[in-house]
Formats: structure tokens, sequence, C-alpha cells
């Protein structure tokens, strides 16, 4: 299970940086105590990948995707 995250910075959503990162801890925790590799890759990791951008702008957009 791997997931990506990009702080925003000073936060957003009603949540603190500070605590995006706490959930995204939270997350990764989660995952491994279930037995799973939960990687979060950085920016500089997950922007190598083909469909990056056109995923970025439509979470940048809010709008509801499918990935395949």
């Amino acid at each position: 299970m791997t997931t990506f995250f990009k702080p925003v910075e000073g936060g957003c959503c009603g949540m603190t940086q500070q605590g995006h990162e706490n959930l995204v801890a939270s997350w990764k925790r989660a995952w491994e105590g279930h037995g799973w590799d939960a990687p979060v890759l950085k920016a500089n990791c997950a922007c190598r990948h083909p469909s990056f951008e056109a995923l970025d702008q439509k979470l940048l957009e809010g709008k509801c995707i499918q990935i395949r």
C-alpha cells in the first residue's frame, strides 16, 4: 500500500499542517499494524509518475477520479 503526501504550507481544510502530518502518520501505522509495507511518497518521487500532473491537477480542483 503506497500513498503520496504533499504538504500544504500552513495547512488547509480546517487542519493545520501538523494535523495533516499526524493523519498521514496514523494512516501509515494503521496499514503497517496489519502487516502491510506502507511507504509515503514525497513530491520528488511521486512526480516522476507519467500521470502525476493530471492527478495533481484533479486533486487541486477537488474532482473525484478513478485510477486503474
